[in-house]
């Protein structure tokens, strides 16, 4: 099973002809059997942030929050979503910590000295550990449901890194 990251999905729905060639290997090797692909609700809210605020930098251009529509609803069709629960926060946790621990060990103890544990998240934050939230989450889902995490972004070879549990392929 796959585990399509939101650089990927936004391919996977695209227009043919600005698909980058890795997507396209990928989805002519895996892409028959649908019931192998998913995605995870983390990337329709990044999708769907991007069409809320396309319009007010875009109000002149409907064709695109169109296509961005379209994406949307593809999007919907192709795979069902898999939702954040508690076994999947549970297994974010995991996976920030190992993270935060392995690019920042010296600094991770001094930066959280005197800090109320249930605070230390905020003290972390993506800035600082150099990736996006999100992508910890949708790593979490893919770890919680043993699928293969499919990405083009370089950001998940450093969480497994640390994280060994999760699998990875980055196009």
């Amino acid at each position: 099973m796959f585990l399509l990251d939101t650089s990927v999905a936004s391919d996977f729905v695209g227009p043919p002809a600005s698909m980058p060639a890795q997507t396209k290997a990928f989805i002519e090797k895996h892409g028959q059997d649908v019931n192998q692909l998913f995605i995870c609700s983390i990337t329709i809210g990044e999708m769907s942030f991007g069409r809320a605020l396309l319009h007010r930098r875009l109000p002149a251009e409907p064709t695109k929050v169109a296509l961005l529509d379209a994406k949307l609803q593809a999007l919907g069709q192709f795979a069902q979503p898999f939702p954040v629960n508690n076994h999947v926060a549970r297994e974010y946790a995991v996976l920030r910590a190992n993270y935060a621990r392995g690019v920042m060990p010296q600094a991770l103890d001094k930066k959280l000295k005197g800090k109320a544990v249930e605070t230390w998240h905020q003290h972390l934050p993506a800035s600082t550990l150099r990736i996006t939230e999100n992508d910890l989450w949708i790593a979490a889902v893919a770890v919680t449901h043993d699928m293969t995490l499919v990405s083009r972004d370089k950001d998940f070879a450093e969480v497994k890194k640390y994280n060994p549990q999760l699998t990875f392929m980055q196009l």
